[in-house]
């Protein structure tokens, strides 16, 4: 019962690690900015948000069935999209290398818990009675991977109203699912995987940094194997069964909540934009140093 804290924990650990190291070099007084921010960098990139998620998956099983009063065990497969869910997610990124005055690659971090629900597998193999055992699915997963950034939280500035991302990589998962069943304590089936994944982003600047995130991996993974959770005394009775995901689609909202500390740089605090104007104030306020 400690295995699902203790990995949700170690995640956030290694996730706030990476966030700490940064791969490129600070340049506001380098290149003539105005710091105007209080927090640290890594609290500026701080993201948070909430998910619904939706998953399909395939799976394998051998029904519980009568065939003219005699017990017959007959073996069905089909793919089955779960009924909906919800998630939490946390993330933050490093910046790698600026492109231009807009732009910059990133390595992002996000951390994501997921709850899926899957009802009514099988659903059109019994015609007399549909079949409507699901169960439910806690997904912990950390999607890591290169992303090309453009606007605000590619430089952390306020004075770039509109932001926008695109990025892919891999996302570690660990998966617990339980299966309903009419017994007190059903059986509970831990594996782990991966997937690969790509991601969008698009956001503004209102205050705060405010995103709409669409996260879509793709693969092969496993949910349960070689399961009999289901009593097999009820009418659809199942001796084996198996079910594996292949797909996952995360849409988010994301808020940056230390976005407010970003600096505000431009021509009007930025000697680098507007190198004469500055100059020019500069000889008018000889006084103000």
């Amino acid at each position: 019962m400690y295995r699902l804290p203790l990995m949700s924990v170690l995640l956030l650990l290694l996730m706030f690690l990476f966030s700490i190291i940064s791969y490129a070099q600070d340049d506001y007084i380098k290149q003539g900015y105005v710091k105007q921010s209080r927090l640290p960098r890594s609290l500026q990139k701080f993201q948070i948000g909430i998910s619904s998620v939706g998953a399909a998956g395939y799976y394998k099983s051998y029904f519980d069935s009568k065939v003219l009063d005699r017990p017959v065990s007959v073996y069905y497969e089909g793919p089955t999209v779960s009924k909906g869910g919800l998630g939490l997610t946390l993330g933050t990124y490093s910046r790698l290398a600026k492109l231009g005055k807009r732009a910059a690659v990133t390595w992002d971090f996000d951390f994501m818990y997921n709850m899926i629900y899957w009802k009514g597998i099988g659903t059109g193999y019994y015609i007399e009675r549909e079949w409507n055992n699901g169960g439910t699915t806690r997904q912990i997963a950390l999607a890591t991977g290169l992303d090309l950034k453009i606007g605000s939280d590619a430089r952390l500035e306020k004075n770039h109203r509109y932001c926008l991302s695109f990025g892919a990589g891999i996302m570690p998962m660990y998966n617990r699912t339980k299966l309903q069943d009419s017994s007190k304590k059903p059986p509970v089936y831990r594996h782990l995987g991966f997937m690969p994944y790509m991601k969008f982003e698009v956001g503004l600047f209102t205050g705060f940094c405010w995103k709409i995130r669409v996260n879509y991996a793709v693969g092969d993974y496993k949910l349960v194997e070689n399961g009999d959770a289901w009593n097999k005394n009820n009418p659809f009775g199942v001796s084996s069964f198996n079910l594996r995901g292949n797909n996952t689609l995360t849409v988010s909202l994301v808020l940056m909540p230390f976005s407010y500390d970003w600096p505000d740089n431009g021509w009007w605090n930025n000697s680098r934009n507007s190198y004469k104007m500055y100059k020019g104030w500069k000889a008018r306020h000889k006084n103000y140093y």
